[in-house]
Order: structure tokens, then sequence, then C-alpha cells
């Protein structure tokens, strides 16, 4: 019931999230939790997502994986309006069709 991370070291184009061999793996432990950034660091406030945070749950084996997920929003990452927001979806949109 590892928890994968296929794009973690591995910079090659991510073709499956089914393949928990590639990239790193953390294995659940009881009274543990994961915690990880889904952006660069100096690319916050324009959205510059990590790939390396990309994720994915992989088979459980033995026993019961409980997960709960709790987001964090960084002071500034996000326009309290969503108005700048908003506008890069419509133009994530425009582009898509």
């Amino acid at each position: 019931g590892a928890t994968t991370f296929p794009m973690a070291g591995d910079p090659s184009p991510l073709m499956s999230y089914t393949d928990c061999k590639r990239g790193m793996q953390v294995y659940p432990k009881e009274g543990r939790v994961v915690i990880f950034y889904s952006l660069h660091p100096e690319l916050q406030t324009q959205g510059g997502t990590d790939e390396a945070s990309w994720h994915a749950g992989c088979d459980v084996l033995k026993g019961t994986k409980w997960a709960a997920n709790f987001w964090i929003t960084m002071k500034g990452v996000h326009p309290k309006d969503g108005g700048e927001q908003k506008k890069v979806v419509q133009e994530e949109r425009e582009h898509v069709i």
C-alpha cells in the first residue's frame, strides 16, 4: 500500500501511474504521515507545479490503508477573490478546445 511518486528522480515521460516500482515509494507505517509540496518554491505564485509531487496509491497487499488529505495554502499563493486563478483556468480551457 505504498504511496508512489513516479516522477521523483525520473524525469522521463510518465505513461502510467500503475508502475509502483518507478520513482520513489513511501510505505505506510502507523502514526506517520507523508507531507510534500506540490509547487516549486520559486514559482508558487505562478502555479509552478512540481512534477515530482505527482503521486498515486499502490495496491494494499496486507491490512488496511487509511488516507486523509489536509490542504495547506501558503500566503500569497492564491488571490483572495480567485480572479487571477479563474483567468488562468479559462485560458487553459480555451487552449484545450
